[in-house]
C-alpha cells in the first residue's frame, strides 16, 4: 500500500555450519505476520488485510559439497508460503507457495581463476515472483 501503514510481526533465524569438513550447510527460516494498519483514506477497507507479497512463512538450504580437491558441488532450495496479491477487502488474490531448487558447480582452475556453473530454477518451476491487484508476473525459468 502507497499510503498509511504497515506492521510484521515475526521471527527469522539462520544457521551455518559444517556437517564434515567437506560438507558445508547454510539456511534460514522467517515468519512474518504482515499487515496493513491503516491504509489511509484512498483504501480504508484495506486495512487489516495482509500486507501484498509477502510470505507468512519462507525456508532456505544450501548444501555444498567438496567433492575433490579442486571440485566443488552444491544444491539449494527455497520454499515461500502463499502470499496475498490484492489490496482490496473485496476482491481477495493470492498467489500459491513454490519449492524452487537451485544447484551449482565450481571447479578450481588455479590460484587466480575459478570456473562455476549455477542452474537456478533447476526444475523449471513455474511461479510467480510478483503480483498486483491487476497482473502477476512469473518468474523466470531455468537459467544457468
Amino acid at each position: 500500500v502507497n499510503a498509511g501503514s504497515q506492521r510484521v510481526r515475526g521471527f527469522e533465524f539462520g544457521f551455518a555450519g559444517d556437517v564434515t569438513p567437506k560438507w558445508h550447510l547454510f539456511g534460514g527460516y522467517s515468519y512474518l505476520n504482515a499487515v496493513t494498519t491503516n491504509a489511509g483514506a484512498g483504501s480504508p477497507t484495506a486495512s487489516g488485510l495482509p500486507m501484498v507479497m509477502v510470505p507468512k512463512h519462507n525456508f532456505t538450504l544450501w548444501t555444498r559439497y567438496d567433492a575433490l580437491p579442486k571440485l566443488t558441488l552444491g544444491v539449494g532450495a527455497t520454499v515461500s508460503s502463499l502470499t496475498y496479491a490484492s489490496v482490496s477487502a473485496t476482491a481477495r488474490k493470492w498467489t500459491p507457495g513454490y519449492a524452487r531448487f537451485d544447484a551449482a558447480a565450481a571447479y578450481h582452475l588455479t590460484k587466480s581463476i575459478d570456473l562455476q556453473l549455477n542452474v537456478q530454477n533447476l526444475f523449471d518451476k513455474k511461479y510467480y515472483a510478483t503480483a498486483y491487484p491487476i497482473y502477476a508476473a512469473w518468474a523466470p525459468g531455468r537459467s544457468a
